[in-house]
């Protein structure tokens, strides 16, 4: 089965970078969180950010921009952006990109059961 792709490389480069900053940030806001144990609502920044970075990674690992797929295009070169034609393709990238948006939830759902399942202090 042919592989469908609506991003180049350096749109795959682009979304590593973002995804692995914003992880990071989660990483380390995370840590502080399971140190202090602050109420609810500082777990908004970690949530937003993980679910920021691992819909990035996701996007360059599956090739697929979400937006450009819901909108039915393609990124040609990395700056050119095509309508695509090919409505089984444009069909195969929105369904792509629903499984990609359900994955980075349940991720995240599962980094907030990983919290709750520490121990407190």
């Amino acid at each position: 089965m042919e592989e469908v792709r609506n991003i180049g490389p350096k749109g795959c480069t682009r979304r590593i970078r973002i995804g692995s900053a914003a992880l990071l940030f989660s990483a380390v806001y995370l840590a502080v969180l399971i140190i202090t144990r602050p109420n609810a609502f500082f777990w908004l920044p970690v949530l937003i950010s993980t679910f920021i970075g691992l819909v990035s990674l996701l996007q360059a690992i599956e090739k697929t921009c979400i937006s450009l797929a819901a909108q039915g295009f393609q990124m040609i070169d990395d700056s050119t952006r095509a309508k695509i034609t090919d409505e089984a393709v444009a069909k195969k990238l929105r369904h792509k990109s629903t499984r990609l948006l359900i994955k980075a939830v349940v991720l995240t759902s599962l980094l907030i059961i990983f919290y709750f399942l520490v121990p407190k202090s």
